[in-house]
């Protein structure tokens, strides 16, 4: 556990001492909370170590087989007339196990993570699943991946290999105790917890008599609802420009922050106010890869979606024509959105690396199947 936390301190290392440096605390001090509350939530879990662990043994066994062949090809390869095919299926071995037992599509329920190792009767998956908005989590468990195998999104992220400008982010306002207008920014909905008692006066105990049992472990788990849940894109009624990423920083941690009202661009812009009282989103549809807003503005309006900004490979248009996509609070997407009873807002994501980089990992393995057959073709021929 000391290892485990000692790694995580010197990744989020940067972070502590900016989020030190915006409060005006040590950062000593702040890495001593952070460090005492890791090891608090690694100590308290070992449910922790039944997921993360459960494929070890699985995995343990292709890495003794992927060593033998390394082995086998730099000594005995010439004796070997199946080495080349063996390295091949061993490959289309990983990737089948990545794509079926991982990422658990529902085609193939019996062989899937998520069902292997996580229950989907749980009161908790079974609570969230139910609800249809489009809605995040914020998760104070020690195992975010467990609702991310359920496509339950959770605030904090459940990958290492995210942006840097959302890592950041995250750091300072969220894993260091956000406050409830950073969680109506990014679209909390419910916070999980094991604690009985609630830390922000808009949300609400569920089932605060006996909470709700998970399946790992039978941890007791209460669940909070947002009373002032905010949907996925909402209109604000002030926009300014503000570039300055300390001013920027003084604002989204001030605990009476409303992104409705406080939000910014983080470039140039014009101080605006709105009448998002003269606006109606009518419906969000959003997947991983795209996003269509549909709405009604009697007045022109400032759009803010709160998903990460990123603009390689995301186009925006509105009604058919492409619009100018604005970076609020630092990492989220913003519009103007003109007058219009019929407005739609669509966003793509449909980057040309990953388009050339599916073409040559096909042909990449159509030609390594082909010297595989021409080899095991020539071998045969010279034999008979």
């Amino acid at each position: 556990i000391d290892n485990i936390v000692n790694g995580r301190i010197a990744v989020d290392r940067d972070a502590i001492n900016d989020y030190a440096n915006d409060i005006g605390a040590n950062p000593e001090d702040v890495k001593k909370i952070y460090t005492s509350n890791l090891k608090e939530q690694y100590n308290s879990n070992p449910g922790k170590y039944q997921a993360a662990y459960a494929n070890s043994y699985n995995e343990s066994i292709v890495g003794v087989i992927a060593i033998m062949l390394v082995v086998a090809g730099m000594f005995v390869r010439t004796r070997m007339t199946f080495y080349p095919l063996g390295v091949c299926l061993l490959i289309l071995y990983g990737i089948l196990y990545v794509n079926k037992k991982i990422l658990g599509p529902e085609s193939m329920r019996d062989f899937s993570y998520r069902y292997d190792y996580l229950d989907p009767e749980d009161q908790v998956i079974k609570f969230l699943m139910n609800d249809k908005d489009n809605f995040r989590i914020y998760s104070m468990l020690p195992w975010p991946n467990r609702f991310s195998a359920f496509m339950i999104e959770d605030a904090g992220g459940y990958h290492a290999a995210k942006l840097k400008a959302y890592d950041d982010f995250s750091s300072k306002m969220i894993k260091s105790g956000p406050s409830s207008g950073i969680l109506d920014l990014i679209n909390v909905k419910y916070i999980i917890s094991t604690e009985n008692q609630p830390r922000y006066l808009q949300f609400v105990n569920i089932k605060p008599d006996g909470g709700f049992v998970t399946s790992l472990d039978n941890y007791k788990v209460y669940i909070y609802k947002n009373n002032n849940f905010l949907t996925r894109a909402f209109f604000a009624s002030n926009m300014v420009g503000i570039k300055d990423k300390r001013q920027q920083s003084s604002i989204l941690i001030n605990p009476s922050f409303d992104p409705r009202i406080d939000s910014f661009v983080s470039s140039d812009f014009p101080d605006t106010q709105y009448k998002p009282f003269e606006a109606e989103i009518k419906s969000i549809d959003a997947t991983p890869n795209s996003i269509t807003v549909r709405m009604s503005c009697e007045s022109s309006q400032f759009l803010i979606i709160s998903d990460t900004y990123y603009s390689n490979g995301w186009d925006a248009t509105l009604n058919g024509k492409e619009i100018d996509v604005f970076i609020v609070n630092g990492v989220f997407r913003g519009f103007e959105i003109p007058t219009g009873y019929e407005n739609i807002l669509k966003m793509n994501f449909s980057p040309p690396d990953i388009f050339y980089g599916n073409i040559f990992s096909i042909c990449g393995f159509i030609v390594i199947f082909l010297l595989i057959f021409n080899q095991q073709l020539y071998f045969f021929r010279g034999r008979k």
